[in-house]
């Protein structure tokens, strides 16, 4: 059940943001919240806000620095940045089944995720892509599905250690 509510409050946070852009803000406040306070485990949670969350923000501005993409508002509007912090207490049940296949289909399943992703937020205009989709696919795909791997292991393995 927690599942469905995680996947149900992302979809809300992700169409309220193609709709509504800069206007969501308030709503992807309260879904964070929401996203929150629901996480089984907080204090990862914790760790992914202060580990996976700057660096997963830092891998999307370099991506749209090297000319990927580009968004219309701004370098990275505030409305995107909500919607990542969605993700982030998401991600840890939603995708909980990618992290226990191997390194090949987590990189296939999360370029195609991702990728997906992208090319519907550019036929809503949230963003303008600076490549041919396929080429947009093959590069941002693989750039940011490699990156959320390393990042994610790299939350969950300061997490045990403690």
């Amino acid at each position: 059940m927690r599942l469905a509510i995680n996947g149900i409050l992302f979809q809300i946070a992700w169409w309220a943001t193609a709709l509504f852009r800069g206007k969501a803000v308030e709503c992807l406040v309260v879904i964070a919240l929401l996203l929150y306070l629901s996480n089984r485990d907080k204090r990862q949670a914790r760790l992914d806000t202060v580990v996976l969350l700057p660096s997963l923000l830092l891998v999307e501005q370099t991506l749209s620095f090297l000319g990927l993409f580009r968004y219309d508002d701004a370098m990275l509007p505030d409305y995107i940045v909500l919607l990542w912090v969605c993700f982030v207490f998401t991600v840890r049940e939603s995708l909980s089944f990618i992290f226990k296949l191997n390194t090949f289909s987590q990189l296939f399943l999360l370029s195609l995720g991702c990728s997906i992703s992208y090319l519907a937020a550019e036929n809503l205009n949230l963003l303008t892509l600076q490549f041919e989709r396929i080429e947009f696919v093959l590069w941002f795909g693989t750039s940011w599905s490699v990156c959320f791997i390393l990042l994610a292991q790299t939350s969950l393995k300061l997490s045990l250690r403690d």
